[in-house]
């Protein structure tokens, strides 16, 4: 095994060793391969956001699938910042909190309310200063150093709208 994919694996045992949950330490095993496979150049921008986006003593937060954060879809153009909902499983997500992970699964959404078969809505509440629609269909995958966790949660969706976006992914993915 090369220098490089040794050093992760070592990096990679001694979080499993911190882990005291058996279920999760036996799904990160299983999982090994997306952990230390991930490219370099990830884990480079991950960190070097973590120092512009974070001070010392604010760690990421554990964040949820349904949890709506914002996020700077277009770093290179405008900067177009805008909420997101997380959409992968709390397992990933805990292991970006870990710093084995570095992408995250997201809906963004917009305030543009056009309604359809692929779009949810989600009136104004808590940190969502616009009624809004969750855009289904543009289901995509950013860096974790594109979510602007130090802004806080925006706010998390209800049960119905959890239900919703199912639905709504389901008319997406198969031919109904």
């Amino acid at each position: 095994m090369n220098p490089f994919k040794e050093s992760k694996l070592k990096k990679f045992q001694e979080i499993l060793e911190s882990i005291e949950d058996l279920e999760y330490k036996e799904w990160l095993e299983r999982n090994l391969g997306t952990f230390i496979c991930r490219p370099n150049t990830q884990k480079k921008a991950y960190l070097e956001a973590l120092e512009e986006n974070f001070d010392k003593t604010s760690p990421m937060p554990l964040f949820k699938k349904g949890e709506i954060y914002f996020a700077d879809l277009a770093p290179d153009k405008s900067g177009k910042i805008r909420p997101v909902l997380i959409y992968q499983n709390d397992k990933l997500n805990r292991a970006v909190k870990l710093n084995l992970y570095h992408t995250i699964l997201v809906m963004p959404l917009t305030s543009r309310l056009l309604g359809g078969d692929y779009r949810v809505r989600i009136e104004k509440r808590d940190n969502l200063v616009k009624t809004s629609e969750i855009v289904c269909n543009a289901l995509g995958i950013v860096s974790s150093d594109r979510i602007l966790f130090k802004k806080g949660k925006v706010t998390s969706l209800t049960q119905k709208e959890e239900k919703e976006v199912k639905k709504r992914l389901n008319l997406l993915f198969n031919d109904v």
